[in-house]
């Protein structure tokens, strides 16, 4: 399903961003660069349908806290408003985007 979401969200932005993909745990899974200086501007972390929510930002609270990017957490619609709760006592430079059930991602 990750796989699929990442081949999603690269057609979506690839001509836009170089996109650098990461498979820590406790990383974002992907990085997207701006295309000619290739500096970072967005971190994009995936959570899955059996992904418990607040396990998955535990193992994030790093990058989501203390790394000062844009972060999209991309995630299915039904966990949207506990991921919500969550997130505002995180960070204000964290956005949400859901997939549906196509792993088709709304920005």
């Amino acid at each position: 399903m990750k796989e699929e979401l990442v081949k999603n969200i690269s057609k979506q932005v690839g001509n836009k961003f170089n996109i650098n993909k990461i498979s820590d745990n406790t990383r974002p899974d992907l990085i997207l660069r701006e295309k000619i200086y290739d500096e970072e501007i967005f971190d994009i972390f995936i959570l899955e349908p059996d992904d418990i929510v607040l396990d998955k930002l535990m193992d994030w609270r790093f990058f989501l806290r203390d790394i000062p990017r844009n972060q999209y957490i991309i995630l299915p619609e039904n966990k949207a408003n506990e991921t919500r709760k969550y997130i505002n006592l995180i960070s204000e430079n964290i956005r949400l985007a859901t997939y549906n059930n196509k792993n088709e991602v709304e920005f």
